[in-house]
């Protein structure tokens, strides 16, 4: 028996089964706190001038056979190159927990040229995905995407177009020493159709696209649909309402802390967090230089050795180099490490470096990292100047609103982790039912 105290009251899991039982009193019962009414007050001001109290939009209407599929292959490991991971793999908390160092594990194994990021609460993100915002809506109506015009029909924008680019990279889900890593040039085409032909082979998917897809026929079956599927699920599945501060933003009293709300009103004040982190997702979903340590392998394009360029990789535009998008705060005390490469495991860390971007990044060494992150550094005296001259190139293009240090105090800082803290929804860390029981390929979960 399991007492859980949800808005409505406690209720009691017995066997499966939910009891009701009747709620407690309304917090309007007791003695009002008029320093905390104050608090509260002030923060909803606050929250409300950076979109953070609008109303989230309802899930996405999906059939239950949409459903079904999307979720088969979102947590089958044969989307990968060895067959073993899923997109669960890296995108839910179920199967993040414990990653030992900066990067997730890619197929193969191999690790992933930067930490995974978005785990949950996919419809608040957009509408630029990925770290350097290769896909994103363009003002002439286009979507920028890896392949330009070559983009398939029937992608029906950004979020659809990330599931379909979305894990296929040789240090994610492709891995090496597999059919998938021989195909040439890396060809997402030709990669999508191997993928396609893989998922096709199993008889159980098949009564799974036509009953999703009842007006297509067999042989105009994609990778198109597959990722479509995919979105659709864990857009209206891996979604999260019940964090303190989504109770808070429903009007609920006595939700958040002291502490909370004290740092609330540091990062929607002083703090000037909502500069960059504003709305429901707590992202502008723009991207930004925060003069990063540059660490870990990176994508290592040819002429850039370990350094990662992040959105000038896209744009081939100098002054875009380092920039990374914005990343929703939502869960963000489940979610480190931290940054593009998970350079900062604490989210303390990751905080002070806002403070003073300059500092930390000259300071920065192995001494600020677990001694298992040691390996991620570049070693020798021609890699330490490399080292050196690539840190007056990232301050170059240091974004303005962190050219200044801000002194927050230590009791600052407390109160604003403790509201960073309340951005996390206590079911983000035990979300297992997601997982299904089984799937046409047996490898449910890639687990």
């Amino acid at each position: 028996m399991v007492p859980r105290l949800t808005a409505a009251g406690w209720v009691l899991l017995l066997g499966g089964c939910t009891v009701q039982l009747a709620p407690g009193p309304a917090r309007s019962g007791f003695a009002r706190d008029p320093v905390r009414d104050a608090l509260e007050g002030d923060l909803r001001e606050l929250a409300d001038a950076a979109g953070a109290l609008a109303p989230r939009m309802p899930p996405r209407a999906i059939s239950p056979e949409m459903y079904e599929l999307g979720r088969a292959l979102f947590w089958d490991g044969e989307l990968s190159g060895g067959r073993e991971e899923a997109c669960a793999s890296c995108h839910t908390k179920v199967l993040v927990i414990g990653m030992p160092g900066p990067f997730s594990i890619g197929s193969g194994p191999v690790l992933t040229s930067r930490n995974h990021l978005g785990v949950g609460d996919w419809d608040l993100h957009g509408p630029r995905f990925f770290w350097d915002g290769r896909v994103e809506p363009l003002a002439d109506g286009r979507l920028r995407n890896p392949i330009g015009s070559a983009l398939p029909d029937g992608v029906d924008g950004p979020s659809h177009a990330a599931f379909l680019f979305g894990g296929l990279h040789p240090s994610e889900m492709i891995g090496k020493d597999n059919d998938l890593a021989a195909i040439p040039g890396h060809d997402f085409p030709a990669i999508w159709r191997a993928l396609m032909g893989r998922i096709l082979a199993f008889d159980g998917y098949l009564p799974r696209f036509r009953a999703a897809f009842p007006d297509v026929d067999d042989e105009a079956f994609t990778y198109v649909h597959a990722s479509r599927a995919m979105r659709d699920y864990a857009e209206v599945t891996v979604r999260f309402t019940g964090s303190p501060w989504d109770r808070f933003v429903r009007g609920e009293e006595g939700v958040l802390s002291d502490e909370a709300l004290r740092g609330g009103l540091v990062f929607f004040g002083r703090g000037g967090c909502a500069r960059c982190h504003d709305g429901p997702a707590f992202s502008d979903n723009d991207l930004h230089n925060l003069a990063v340590p540059q660490f870990g392998p990176g994508p290592t394009p040819p002429g850039t050795e370990t350094f990662d360029l992040g959105r000038a990789l896209v744009t081939r535009d100098p002054d875009d180099s380092f920039r990374f998008l914005t990343p929703s705060l939502r869960h963000v005390g489940e979610t480190m490490p931290y940054m593009h490469n998970g350079v900062f495991v604490h989210l303390e860390d990751a905080v002070r470096h806002h403070l003073d971007p300059v500092a930390s990044l000259e300071s920065f060494g192995p001494a600020q990292v677990p001694a298992s992150y040691h390996p991620f550094f570049p070693t020798g005296a021609r890699d330490a100047e490399r080292l050196a001259a690539r840190r007056a190139e990232v301050l170059a293009t240091l974004d303005p609103l962190l050219a200044e240090p801000l002194d927050l105090s230590d009791a600052e800082v407390h109160d604003l982790l403790a509201f960073l803290r309340a951005l996390t929804d206590p079911d983000f860390t035990w979300s297992l039912r997601w997982v299904p029981t089984s799937s046409p390929t047996g490898r449910t979960g890639a687990l």
